[in-house]
């Protein structure tokens, strides 16, 4: 009765064989890859690489290096509309951060009179030198 209870599995070593097989041959079966899709993703990329080459170009060429690195683009229209903004901000940046003198104003004689408190060169200044 002990063999009812118990299931019995009987492996061979053939199904082993077999299985062992099977394994193998999706292991070692290498992926076709059609060479007209590789030549194409390579030239993607290179498309890509050099597209990259010529923005870093222009933007050099615009004084812009320092954004190429911020700065994703995809085609040459975007590319010259970026650079006209990025050209504007910069050139108003350079503006607004520029010298822009405040207390130097041209001082006229009566201005000078009236801080020394000199009332006669006051009255000089407003009718002339007579």
């Amino acid at each position: 009765m002990e063999n009812a209870t118990e299931p019995v599995i009987e492996t061979t070593e053939t199904d082993a064989v077999e299985n062992e097989g099977v394994t193998e041959t999706v292991d070692t079966e290498p992926a076709e890859v059609d060479p007209l899709e590789e030549a194409h993703k390579q030239l993607e990329q290179r498309e890509k690489e050099l597209f990259q080459r010529e923005v870093k170009a222009e933007l050099k060429e615009n004084g812009l290096v320092q954004f190429a690195e911020v700065v994703s683009i995809a085609d040459e229209k975007e590319l010259k509309e970026t650079i006209k903004k990025l050209s504007a901000i910069v050139n108003d940046l350079k503006v607004s951060l520029s010298y822009q003198p405040t207390d130097n104003t041209k001082q006229d004689s009566y201005t000078v009179a009236k801080q020394n408190g000199d009332s006669k060169s006051m009255i000089k200044a407003l009718f002339g030198n007579r």
